[in-house]
């Protein structure tokens, strides 16, 4: 009997390292048959994805308003807020600091009790507006130039006078040899700042153009969700703002405290910025063409209202109703 169940065994033992056999053939056939491109299904249903229908990434996220340091959706019932974050050079740290920064960025870490958003965007170097102060400081610049200059040819004629005369005052030879020493080192050193502003006007046009990498601005965003059901009364649209406001302050500088630990420095995104961001990330391009305070500094609505045209219909709009008040005062009056 025993002999029996042994063989039983063995053939079942058998039987079993044949299926494994058999599997592991027909997923090593499978694999090899994928690999190769062949397709299981005779249904090839082509797409024409020309037809799909393709939205722009602003029809996802639509902001109705920035207000407040804050980006308003969902009819002012999510506010979203923002910092920008400036580091340091971590590769080049030494250990010990580096092992203080990851010590608090696990501790920056734990202190998140909701969701975070970490966004990078890259933008070409804004320079033009140091550079126009070099430009203008240059310009001061070639001015003391200019008047120490002309201060040291009129002291050398004044040297020459005096030396031209039959008897020469030592005390205001010296004196007048004196003020042209100190006279020409000023003028040696104003001419090292006036070069000095060109090189560094060179560098900023340099590490300005288009063909350098792009400066990388990173950000992070935390949100608000106001649910009136958490009240017992209706709050006004200038409540909910106000509310929204001091619950994402209050979480931004938490975050800057304790960015600060980590070598971070980090700032409240104001709501220019916050439109610039949003610019930018629709449009790249013209975001580096045209600067978000260019548009501050203009005059596009006051142009607007001012144009011929205003003036004439408001002159229209007058000259009719003048004609009316006579047309009354006829009436009134016959």
């Amino acid at each position: 009997m025993l002999q029996i169940l042994d063989k039983l065994n063995m053939y079942a033992d058998i039987i079993q390292y044949i299926i494994i056999g058999i599997a592991l053939i027909g997923i090593s056939i499978y694999f090899y048959l994928r690999h190769t491109g062949f397709k299981f299904s005779k249904k090839n249903k082509e797409v024409d994805y020309s037809e799909v229908t393709r939205k722009h990434a602003a029809d996802f996220v639509q902001l109705e308003d920035i207000k407040n340091n804050m980006y308003i959706n969902d009819n002012y019932t999510y506010f979203t807020a923002g910092i920008r974050c400036i580091g340091f050079d971590y590769k080049t740290a030494h250990n010990h600091e580096k092992v203080r920064v990851q010590k608090n960025y696990i501790e920056f870490f734990n202190m998140l009790e909701k969701p975070i958003q970490y966004f990078i965007q890259c933008r070409n170097i804004d320079m033009d507006r140091s550079i126009n102060r070099y430009k203008e400081t240059q310009v001061e610049v070639q001015g003391q130039i200019d008047n120490l200059a002309l201060e040291l040819d009129n002291l050398k004629e004044s040297l020459d006078d005096i030396k031209a005369q039959d008897e020469i005052d030592i005390k205001l030879l010296e004196k007048i040899e004196e003020k042209i020493k100190k006279t020409s080192r000023s003028l040696e050193n104003t001419k090292w700042q006036f070069d000095h502003l060109e090189h560094q006007i060179a560098y900023s046009k340099a590490i300005s153009s288009p063909e350098q990498e792009p400066q990388r601005d990173e950000f992070y965003f935390f949100s608000y969700t106001h649910n009136k059901y958490d009240f017992t009364v209706d709050l006004s649209k200038e409540e909910i703002i106000d509310r929204a406001a001091r619950e994402l302050m209050s979480k931004a500088n938490s975050t800057i405290s304790v960015l600060k630990r980590c070598n971070v420095r980090a700032t409240i995104l104001t709501s220019n910025e916050l439109a610039e961001i949003e610019r930018r990330c629709y449009n790249p391009k013209s975001a580096d063409t045209h600067k978000f305070r260019d548009i501050l500094k203009s005059n596009f609505f006051e142009l607007i209202t001012t144009t011929d045209s205003f003036q004439k219909a408001k002159n229209e709009v007058l000259a009719d109703e003048i004609i009316e008040g006579l047309e009354r005062g006829a009436v009134e009056n016959g």
